[in-house]
């Protein structure tokens, strides 16, 4: 559990560096837009799924090679995900851009935010 605490860590940072990238010379940041969050969410949302879902795929295996992880034989086949890391990031990423769409799509126009303070 301790390498993915790491890993949520190093991804919040690169998320941070993006929006600051991005963002960092405006004092108004606009929802829509090519320059707003609703079409930054969709990168976003990909990045956070893919980063997430990938490396900790690959702490999981290396922890079961090593004998760290033990896992059941009768639980091992009953994941519907992928068994490829790669094609289950895929699948996360997907997931990951359709809920921060969502999200960003609920703050615009459920809560008709139009732009938001750069902090």
């Amino acid at each position: 559990m301790r390498g993915n605490h790491y890993w949520a860590g190093i991804n919040g940072l690169f998320s941070l560096f993006f929006v600051f990238l991005i963002f960092g010379g405006m004092a108004d940041i606009p929802m829509q837009g090519s320059d707003g969050l609703f079409t930054d969410s969709i990168p976003q949302g990909l990045a956070i799924g893919f980063m997430g879902a990938f490396f900790s795929s690959f702490l999981t295996r290396k922890r079961i090679c090593n004998g760290q992880l033990t896992i059941n034989e009768k639980t091992e086949s009953a994941s519907w995900l992928p068994v490829h890391p790669a094609i289950r990031a895929l699948l996360f990423a997907l997931l990951g851009a359709v809920v921060t769409l969502n999200f960003f799509a609920l703050l615009t126009f459920g809560f008709s935010i139009d732009s938001r303070a750069f902090i």
